[in-house]
Protein backbone atom coordinates (compact mmCIF):
# COMPACT_ATOMS: atom_id res chain seq x y z
CA UNK A 1 0.00 0.00 0.00
CA UNK A 2 1.19 3.50 -0.79
CA UNK A 3 0.19 7.11 -1.35
CA UNK A 4 1.92 7.07 -4.73
CA UNK A 5 0.10 6.52 -8.00
CA UNK A 6 -1.32 3.17 -9.06
CA UNK A 7 1.14 3.05 -11.95
CA UNK A 8 4.07 3.39 -9.53
CA UNK A 9 2.50 0.73 -7.34
CA UNK A 10 2.20 -1.59 -10.34
CA UNK A 11 5.86 -1.04 -11.25
CA UNK A 12 6.99 -1.90 -7.73
CA UNK A 13 4.81 -5.02 -7.71
CA UNK A 14 6.31 -6.16 -11.00
CA UNK A 15 9.87 -5.79 -9.61
CA UNK A 16 8.84 -7.59 -6.43
CA UNK A 17 7.27 -10.41 -8.43
CA UNK A 18 10.46 -10.90 -10.44
CA UNK A 19 12.55 -10.94 -7.25
CA UNK A 20 10.28 -13.46 -5.51
CA UNK A 21 10.24 -15.73 -8.57
CA UNK A 22 13.90 -16.59 -7.90
CA UNK A 23 13.23 -18.33 -4.56
CA UNK A 24 12.13 -21.93 -4.07
CA UNK A 25 9.50 -21.25 -1.38
CA UNK A 26 6.76 -19.45 -3.33
CA UNK A 27 5.26 -20.17 -6.75
CA UNK A 28 2.39 -18.92 -8.96
CA UNK A 29 3.03 -15.30 -7.98
CA UNK A 30 0.43 -12.81 -9.21
CA UNK A 31 -1.17 -9.52 -8.22
CA UNK A 32 -4.58 -8.04 -8.88
CA UNK A 33 -3.55 -4.60 -10.13
CA UNK A 34 -3.72 -5.01 -13.92
CA UNK A 35 -4.22 -2.25 -16.48
CA UNK A 36 -5.10 -4.47 -19.45
CA UNK A 37 -8.64 -5.42 -18.48
CA UNK A 38 -10.93 -4.95 -21.53
CA UNK A 39 -13.57 -2.27 -21.14
CA UNK A 40 -15.29 0.65 -22.79
CA UNK A 41 -14.82 4.36 -22.66
CA UNK A 42 -18.22 6.07 -22.88
CA UNK A 43 -18.41 9.38 -24.74
CA UNK A 44 -21.72 11.21 -24.38
CA UNK A 45 -22.66 14.12 -26.64
CA UNK A 46 -24.45 16.24 -24.05
CA UNK A 47 -25.33 18.93 -26.63
CA UNK A 48 -27.13 16.44 -28.85
CA UNK A 49 -28.79 14.89 -25.80
CA UNK A 50 -30.13 18.30 -24.75
CA UNK A 51 -31.54 18.91 -28.24
CA UNK A 52 -33.33 15.55 -28.10
CA UNK A 53 -34.64 16.35 -24.58
CA UNK A 54 -33.21 13.17 -23.02
CA UNK A 55 -32.63 12.92 -19.26
CA UNK A 56 -29.12 11.82 -18.18
CA UNK A 57 -30.60 9.52 -15.51
CA UNK A 58 -32.53 7.60 -18.17
CA UNK A 59 -29.32 7.22 -20.17
CA UNK A 60 -27.42 5.93 -17.12
CA UNK A 61 -30.21 3.44 -16.31
CA UNK A 62 -30.28 2.16 -19.89
CA UNK A 63 -26.49 1.65 -19.97
CA UNK A 64 -26.57 -0.10 -16.60
CA UNK A 65 -29.17 -2.54 -17.91
CA UNK A 66 -27.20 -3.04 -21.13
CA UNK A 67 -23.81 -3.67 -19.47
CA UNK A 68 -24.82 -5.26 -16.17
CA UNK A 69 -28.32 -5.48 -14.71
CA UNK A 70 -30.77 -3.25 -12.86
CA UNK A 71 -32.85 -4.11 -9.84
CA UNK A 72 -35.78 -1.81 -10.46
CA UNK A 73 -38.82 -3.90 -9.63
CA UNK A 74 -40.05 -6.21 -6.89
CA UNK A 75 -43.28 -7.92 -5.93
CA UNK A 76 -44.68 -9.80 -2.96
CA UNK A 77 -46.30 -13.22 -3.08
CA UNK A 78 -47.30 -15.45 -0.17
CA UNK A 79 -45.57 -13.11 2.24
CA UNK A 80 -42.21 -13.29 0.39
CA UNK A 81 -40.50 -10.53 -1.55
CA UNK A 82 -39.20 -11.31 -5.02
CA UNK A 83 -36.74 -9.08 -6.87
CA UNK A 84 -37.01 -8.54 -10.61
CA UNK A 85 -33.63 -8.12 -12.32
CA UNK A 86 -33.58 -6.60 -15.80
CA UNK A 87 -30.61 -7.45 -18.00
CA UNK A 88 -29.94 -6.63 -21.61
CA UNK A 89 -29.56 -9.42 -24.16
CA UNK A 90 -27.61 -7.39 -26.71
CA UNK A 91 -23.88 -6.72 -26.85
CA UNK A 92 -22.49 -3.39 -25.78
CA UNK A 93 -21.79 -2.25 -29.34
CA UNK A 94 -25.43 -2.61 -30.44
CA UNK A 95 -26.40 0.80 -29.13
CA UNK A 96 -28.91 1.39 -31.89
CA UNK A 97 -31.06 -1.41 -30.45
CA UNK A 98 -31.40 0.26 -27.02
CA UNK A 99 -33.82 3.16 -26.73
CA UNK A 100 -34.52 5.81 -24.10
CA UNK A 101 -37.60 7.98 -23.81
CA UNK A 102 -37.31 11.69 -24.38
CA UNK A 103 -39.33 14.33 -22.55
CA UNK A 104 -42.02 14.28 -25.27
CA UNK A 105 -42.29 10.46 -25.21
CA UNK A 106 -40.25 9.71 -28.32
CA UNK A 107 -37.99 6.68 -28.41
CA UNK A 108 -34.39 7.76 -29.05
CA UNK A 109 -31.63 5.16 -29.65
CA UNK A 110 -28.52 5.48 -27.53
CA UNK A 111 -26.40 5.55 -30.67
CA UNK A 112 -27.77 9.04 -31.40
CA UNK A 113 -25.62 10.64 -28.71
CA UNK A 114 -23.52 7.89 -27.01
CA UNK A 115 -20.37 6.25 -28.36
CA UNK A 116 -18.54 3.29 -26.79
CA UNK A 117 -14.82 3.01 -27.53
CA UNK A 118 -12.99 -0.22 -26.58
CA UNK A 119 -10.13 0.43 -24.19
CA UNK A 120 -7.97 -1.21 -21.54
CA UNK A 121 -8.62 -0.18 -17.97
CA UNK A 122 -7.87 -1.49 -14.47
CA UNK A 123 -10.47 -4.01 -13.35
CA UNK A 124 -10.51 -2.42 -9.90
CA UNK A 125 -8.53 0.14 -7.93
CA UNK A 126 -8.33 -1.02 -4.33
CA UNK A 127 -7.72 0.90 -1.12
CA UNK A 128 -6.54 -0.43 2.24
CA UNK A 129 -6.47 1.85 5.29
CA UNK A 130 -7.28 4.74 2.94
CA UNK A 131 -4.15 4.10 0.87
CA UNK A 132 -3.82 2.87 -2.69
CA UNK A 133 -3.20 -0.86 -2.50
CA UNK A 134 -2.92 -4.10 -4.42
CA UNK A 135 -2.93 -7.72 -3.33
CA UNK A 136 0.04 -9.97 -4.02
CA UNK A 137 -0.90 -13.65 -4.02
CA UNK A 138 1.26 -16.78 -4.13
CA UNK A 139 1.17 -20.52 -3.56
CA UNK A 140 3.57 -22.45 -1.37
CA UNK A 141 6.04 -24.76 -3.07
CA UNK A 142 5.71 -28.48 -2.18
CA UNK A 143 7.17 -29.23 1.24
CA UNK A 144 7.17 -25.59 2.34
CA UNK A 145 5.15 -24.32 5.28
CA UNK A 146 3.20 -21.12 5.78
CA UNK A 147 5.89 -19.93 8.19
CA UNK A 148 8.51 -20.35 5.42
CA UNK A 149 6.40 -18.32 3.01
CA UNK A 150 5.80 -15.49 5.47
CA UNK A 151 9.50 -15.33 6.37
CA UNK A 152 10.49 -15.21 2.70
CA UNK A 153 7.99 -12.45 1.99
CA UNK A 154 9.16 -10.36 4.94
CA UNK A 155 12.78 -10.62 3.82
CA UNK A 156 12.02 -9.70 0.20
CA UNK A 157 9.61 -6.90 1.12
CA UNK A 158 12.20 -5.42 3.46
CA UNK A 159 14.77 -5.35 0.65
CA UNK A 160 12.61 -4.38 -2.32
CA UNK A 161 10.05 -1.85 -1.06
CA UNK A 162 11.23 1.78 -1.31
CA UNK A 163 10.24 4.61 0.99
CA UNK A 164 6.55 5.49 0.97
CA UNK A 165 5.42 1.86 0.70
CA UNK A 166 4.15 -0.48 3.41
CA UNK A 167 2.55 -3.91 3.53
CA UNK A 168 0.15 -5.99 5.59
CA UNK A 169 -0.74 -9.67 5.50
CA UNK A 170 -4.25 -10.89 4.74
CA UNK A 171 -6.04 -14.24 4.61
CA UNK A 172 -4.26 -17.34 5.89
CA UNK A 173 -1.02 -15.45 6.57
CA UNK A 174 -2.80 -12.89 8.78
CA UNK A 175 -4.62 -15.66 10.66
CA UNK A 176 -1.33 -17.49 11.26
CA UNK A 177 0.39 -14.37 12.58
CA UNK A 178 -2.57 -13.47 14.81
CA UNK A 179 -2.80 -16.99 16.22
CA UNK A 180 0.96 -17.06 16.89
CA UNK A 181 0.81 -13.84 18.91
CA UNK A 182 -2.28 -15.04 20.75
CA UNK A 183 -0.65 -18.37 21.53
CA UNK A 184 2.38 -16.77 23.19
CA UNK A 185 0.12 -14.68 25.41
CA UNK A 186 -2.08 -17.69 26.18
CA UNK A 187 0.97 -19.81 27.05
CA UNK A 188 2.34 -17.11 29.36
CA UNK A 189 -1.01 -16.71 31.12
CA UNK A 190 -1.27 -20.49 31.57
CA UNK A 191 2.17 -20.62 33.23
CA UNK A 192 1.37 -17.64 35.47
CA UNK A 193 -1.96 -19.17 36.48
CA UNK A 194 -0.39 -22.56 37.30
CA UNK A 195 2.45 -20.90 39.21
CA UNK A 196 -0.03 -18.91 41.29
CA UNK A 197 -2.14 -21.95 42.15
CA UNK A 198 0.92 -24.04 43.07
CA UNK A 199 2.35 -21.22 45.20
CA UNK A 200 -0.85 -21.21 47.22
CA UNK A 201 -0.93 -25.00 47.56
CA UNK A 202 2.74 -25.40 48.51
CA UNK A 203 2.92 -22.12 50.44
CA UNK A 204 6.19 -21.48 48.68
CA UNK A 205 7.47 -19.48 45.73
CA UNK A 206 10.36 -21.88 45.13
CA UNK A 207 8.63 -25.26 44.79
CA UNK A 208 6.39 -24.15 41.87
CA UNK A 209 9.49 -23.05 39.94
CA UNK A 210 10.96 -26.53 40.37
CA UNK A 211 7.69 -28.11 39.21
CA UNK A 212 7.47 -25.87 36.13
CA UNK A 213 10.87 -27.19 34.99
CA UNK A 214 8.83 -30.08 33.55
CA UNK A 215 7.15 -27.73 31.05
CA UNK A 216 10.14 -26.96 28.77
CA UNK A 217 11.16 -30.63 28.94
CA UNK A 218 7.74 -31.71 27.67
CA UNK A 219 7.63 -28.85 25.15
CA UNK A 220 10.91 -30.10 23.66
CA UNK A 221 9.37 -33.53 23.11
CA UNK A 222 6.19 -32.01 21.67
CA UNK A 223 8.07 -29.87 19.15
CA UNK A 224 10.22 -32.87 18.25
CA UNK A 225 7.02 -34.82 17.56
CA UNK A 226 5.66 -32.04 15.36
CA UNK A 227 8.91 -32.10 13.37
CA UNK A 228 8.99 -35.89 13.07
CA UNK A 229 5.39 -36.04 11.87
CA UNK A 230 6.01 -33.32 9.27
CA UNK A 231 3.42 -30.99 10.77
CA UNK A 232 3.24 -27.28 11.49
CA UNK A 233 2.80 -25.45 14.76
CA UNK A 234 -0.81 -24.65 13.91
CA UNK A 235 -3.75 -23.79 16.15
CA UNK A 236 -4.40 -27.46 16.95
CA UNK A 237 -0.85 -28.25 18.04
CA UNK A 238 -0.93 -25.06 20.12
CA UNK A 239 -4.04 -26.33 21.91
CA UNK A 240 -2.18 -29.58 22.53
CA UNK A 241 0.77 -27.68 24.03
CA UNK A 242 -1.44 -25.80 26.48
CA UNK A 243 -3.11 -29.09 27.46
CA UNK A 244 0.31 -30.69 27.86
CA UNK A 245 1.34 -28.09 30.46
CA UNK A 246 -1.34 -29.28 32.85
CA UNK A 247 -0.68 -32.97 32.22
CA UNK A 248 3.08 -32.88 32.64
CA UNK A 249 3.06 -30.53 35.64
CA UNK A 250 1.30 -33.27 37.60
CA UNK A 251 4.50 -35.36 37.55
CA UNK A 252 6.45 -32.55 39.13
CA UNK A 253 3.74 -32.06 41.76
CA UNK A 254 3.92 -35.74 42.76
CA UNK A 255 7.70 -35.73 43.11
CA UNK A 256 8.14 -32.36 44.85
CA UNK A 257 5.24 -32.90 47.25
CA UNK A 258 6.54 -36.33 48.34
CA UNK A 259 10.13 -35.08 48.55
CA UNK A 260 9.06 -32.22 50.85
CA UNK A 261 7.32 -34.68 53.16
CA UNK A 262 10.12 -37.28 53.30
CA UNK A 263 13.08 -34.96 52.84
CA UNK A 264 14.52 -37.20 50.11
CA UNK A 265 13.99 -36.77 46.37
CA UNK A 266 15.58 -40.18 45.75
CA UNK A 267 12.91 -41.83 47.88
CA UNK A 268 10.22 -39.70 46.17
CA UNK A 269 11.28 -40.98 42.74
CA UNK A 270 11.34 -44.57 44.02
CA UNK A 271 7.88 -44.34 45.60
CA UNK A 272 6.18 -42.26 42.88
CA UNK A 273 7.68 -43.85 39.78
CA UNK A 274 4.88 -46.37 39.40
CA UNK A 275 2.00 -43.82 39.62
CA UNK A 276 3.86 -41.54 37.19
CA UNK A 277 4.37 -44.31 34.64
CA UNK A 278 0.78 -45.52 35.01
CA UNK A 279 -0.73 -42.08 34.47
CA UNK A 280 1.63 -41.38 31.57
CA UNK A 281 0.73 -44.70 29.98
CA UNK A 282 -2.99 -44.02 30.36
CA UNK A 283 -2.72 -40.56 28.84
CA UNK A 284 -0.47 -41.69 25.98
CA UNK A 285 -2.75 -44.63 25.11
CA UNK A 286 -5.70 -42.24 25.20
CA UNK A 287 -3.96 -39.94 22.72
CA UNK A 288 -2.78 -42.68 20.32
CA UNK A 289 -6.17 -42.79 18.49
CA UNK A 290 -5.75 -39.07 17.79
CA UNK A 291 -2.26 -39.70 16.42
CA UNK A 292 -3.52 -42.48 14.12
CA UNK A 293 -6.70 -40.69 13.02
CA UNK A 294 -7.80 -40.76 9.39
CA UNK A 295 -10.65 -39.31 7.37
CA UNK A 296 -12.26 -35.88 7.50
CA UNK A 297 -10.62 -33.58 10.03
CA UNK A 298 -7.83 -36.05 10.77
CA UNK A 299 -5.15 -33.36 10.33
CA UNK A 300 -6.42 -31.50 13.39
CA UNK A 301 -6.63 -34.65 15.53
CA UNK A 302 -3.16 -35.82 14.46
CA UNK A 303 -1.68 -32.42 15.40
CA UNK A 304 -3.07 -32.66 18.93
CA UNK A 305 -2.19 -36.36 19.22
CA UNK A 306 1.44 -35.95 18.16
CA UNK A 307 1.97 -33.12 20.67
CA UNK A 308 0.45 -35.11 23.53
CA UNK A 309 2.12 -38.46 22.77
CA UNK A 310 5.65 -37.19 22.14
CA UNK A 311 5.40 -34.48 24.80
CA UNK A 312 4.29 -36.92 27.50
CA UNK A 313 6.87 -39.57 26.60
CA UNK A 314 9.81 -37.17 26.41
CA UNK A 315 8.57 -35.05 29.29
CA UNK A 316 8.13 -38.03 31.63
CA UNK A 317 11.52 -39.53 30.83
CA UNK A 318 13.35 -36.24 31.22
CA UNK A 319 11.37 -35.27 34.32
CA UNK A 320 12.38 -38.44 36.18
CA UNK A 321 16.03 -37.84 35.31
CA UNK A 322 16.37 -34.03 35.40
CA UNK A 323 13.89 -32.86 38.05
CA UNK A 324 15.57 -34.64 41.03
CA UNK A 325 18.95 -33.10 40.17
CA UNK A 326 17.45 -29.62 39.87
CA UNK A 327 15.53 -30.14 43.15
CA UNK A 328 18.67 -31.11 45.05
CA UNK A 329 20.70 -28.31 43.49
CA UNK A 330 18.13 -25.62 44.35
CA UNK A 331 17.70 -26.98 47.86
CA UNK A 332 21.45 -26.77 48.46
CA UNK A 333 21.50 -23.18 47.20
CA UNK A 334 18.52 -22.33 49.37
CA UNK A 335 20.17 -23.90 52.43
Amino acid sequence: QTTHSYQDLSNELLKLQKSLAKNDVLKDLRYDLQFNYPGYKVEVDTHQMALLEVNIRDVASAMQTLLDQSESLEFFKDGLRYKVLIKGETYADNLHEVDVLSANGSRIPLSAFVEFKPTSEPKNLSHYNRMRSAQLMAQLAPGKTLADGIKTLKVELGKELPAGYSYAFLGAAKNWLDSSNTFLMMLLLALVFIYGILSIQFESFLDPLIILVTVPLAAFGALFGVWVMGQELDIFSQIGLVTLIGLIAKHGILLVDFANKTGSMKQAVSMRLRPILMTTGAMVLGAVPLLLASGAGSEARRSIGSVLVFGLLFGTALTIWVLPKIYEWIRRLHA
